[in-house]
């Protein structure tokens, strides 16, 4: 009988533990697809999220890929002038940029180039990461001096790995310590 409470008290704590943990591990995970319209998500309209503490990477997607946009020409609908024979190198025509701002924090991430499609710009997208020290509001917009003549627009999917936090360690820890004096307490008892 006692080997059988001692498995039944160790069973219900590592449950308990594993239910915590997976619920602040869930927590800590985030995935969001972010649309930016290049004509309405100016720095001033700016789409906001208040993220948690953590890494984030953001990788550029395509309407293939669930996104709204495969990127923007600033310049207008099929506006494109003195691209290079690879189709890159362009005055005028598709790019990839946005910009992150956060607490006096401001990045503008663009693709390398100017390109003569929607597709290429996509294809030549680079991806980023950031990480954030504290819980922040981020803000995501199309960074242009003239919107109005503005096409398309920037698809990201935004997304967090699922790191078990600090507090999910403590949590485990306030667990075992409760099972253990429980444990020593029956076997006083006995």
């Amino acid at each position: 009988m006692k080997i059988f409470n001692k498995l039944t008290i160790l069973a219900a704590s590592l449950a308990i533990s594993s239910s915590l943990m997976s619920t602040e591990a869930q927590a800590a995970s985030f995935s969001r697809i972010v649309n930016l319209d290049a004509k309405e998500n100016t720095t001033t309209n700016a789409i906001s999220l208040n993220l948690l503490a953590g890494t984030y990477t953001v990788d550029y997607i395509g309407m293939n890929d669930g996104g709204k946009y495969d990127a923007w020409n600033a310049w207008g609908e099929g506006v494109t002038k003195f691209c290079n024979r690879n189709g890159e190198g362009c005055r005028k025509g598709w790019i990839n940029s946005y910009l992150i701002s956060f607490d006096g924090f401001s990045k503008m991430f663009s693709s390398p180039s100017v390109y003569i499609s929607p597709l290429q710009a996509l294809q030549n997208a680079v991806d980023t990461s950031f990480t954030l020290a504290s819980n922040t509001k981020v803000n995501f917009s199309i960074a242009d001096s003239f919107y109005d003549d503005n096409v398309g627009g920037v698809s990201l999917r935004l997304s967090s790995q699922s790191i078990p936090e600090p507090t999910s360690v403590l949590s485990l820890l306030a667990v075992g310590a409760v099972s253990l004096s429980i444990y020593k307490r029956q076997k006083q008892i006995v």
